[in-house]
């Protein structure tokens, strides 16, 4: 009975062929074309011109520390990134500048305004901008927010020293010390915050550009979603069937087994335009790493039958196998890259077939790469 079902399996796979075919061309095409509009467009490197900003310092007793905080500020990657600033030795220049937009924004730090910062007098600063609308006002305005709360962290942090050194019974000359390393580890710690963090580029950590990552995530939700077409192949049996089946004792595992070898078979069928149209697409038909494709697409086929098999109806396995393939996706790395994922979510994708999918097709479709 088991061999007679194979046959007569192999004979219904043939009517949903191509059905199955037409699929797999429209499914490519948005997948496809979703991918490389992610990888093109949210991931690529633009170039933003700094924001021009104008500052006015007055010649307080405290200007050789205000010179140095302003330039460490301007040696620093992010604020040469964002901002452009420019010093100004008269108000009125200024303002002028204001006027003739070489400048968003004018700074004017007051008298005594970083001696304030260090003893906790605090001087307002003056702000003045001629455009609070633009997105280029919006970041530059986030910007001093943040350095702004960098500045309320460092006091925090001076205060506590120094009430903690004075508790303590430090003479004059120590505490003075205390407040100047404090001040000055602050000033290098939140303005060259970059050489203590660590960067990770949105590249997968297979060694694949971000666009074949995209392109291979794609060509797996194509496979998974050619299931849906499948689905009725593995659930529309007739009551005659059922019961010759439920006779000859035929359970769930034989099931598991027919299904796995016929949607192996329609999702093999399914691959092959996709892996040509992306070899003529990247102008490379890679033929070294067929091991890999198999590896995916007995994953993936073993997914769909478990779902098919053991699910209840037609409906609820179609919902079930779209939930999981997003899921597979999203936890694999395949919607946003692996390296951007949350630490939690990341750790989960070790043990989670997804990413290891999405790698064996990367490597079926590209070569190379540092192995699944």
């Amino acid at each position: 009975m088991f061999l007679f079902l194979a046959k007569a399996n192999l004979k219904r796979l043939t009517k949903y062929l191509p059905h199955l075919i037409i699929s797999v061309f429209i499914l490519l095409a948005i997948c496809m074309t979703a991918g490389m509009v992610i990888a093109e467009n949210i991931y690529k490197d633009s170039e933003r011109q700094p924001v021009p900003v104008a500052y006015y310092l007055t010649e307080d007793e405290d200007s050789d520390y205000a010179k140095l905080a302003i330039g460490m500020l301007e040696s620093t990657n992010s604020m040469q990134e964002a901002v452009e600033l420019t010093r100004v030795y008269k108000i009125e220049d200024g303002y002028s500048m204001l006027e003739n937009k070489d400048a968003l924004y004018f700074l004017i730090i007051p008298d005594h305004f970083v001696h304030g910062i260090l003893h906790g007098t605090n001087t307002p600063l003056e702000i003045i901008t001629n455009d609070s609308s633009s997105a280029n006002s919006f970041i530059t305005n986030e910007l001093f927010l943040s350095y702004g709360t960098y500045l309320g962290i460092a006091q925090a942090a001076v205060y506590s020293a120094l009430d903690s050194s004075r508790a303590a019974g430090y003479s004059d000359k120590e505490v003075s010390d205390i407040q100047n390393t404090v001040n000055m580890t602050f000033l290098d710690r939140s303005l060259n915050k970059a050489q203590y963090m660590d960067s990770k580029a949105a590249t997968f950590e297979g060694g694949y550009t971000i666009r074949q990552h995209y392109l291979s995530c794609a060509v797996m939700l194509v496979l998974f979603f050619t299931g849906f077409i499948m689905m009725p192949f593995m659930k529309n049996y007739s009551k005659g069937m059922i019961m010759r089946l439920e006779i000859a004792k035929i359970n769930k595992c034989h099931l598991l087994l027919q299904n796995l070898i016929c949607i192996f078979i329609a999702t093999i069928i399914a691959y092959i335009p996709c892996h040509f149209i992306i070899g003529i697409q990247e102008k490379n038909i890679n033929t070294s790493d067929i091991t890999y494709i198999f590896i995916a697409v007995l994953g993936i086929s073993f997914i769909t039958a478990a779902i098919g098999t053991f699910g209840t109806h037609e409906f609820t396995c179609n919902m079930m196998l779209f939930t999981v393939t997003l899921l597979l996706a999203y936890i694999g790395g395949g919607i946003i890259p692996d390296a951007l994922l949350p630490k939690a979510i990341s750790h989960i994708s070790d043990y989670l077939p997804g990413k290891y999918i999405i790698n064996a097709l990367s490597h079926g479709l590209f070569g190379g790469g540092y192995g699944i």
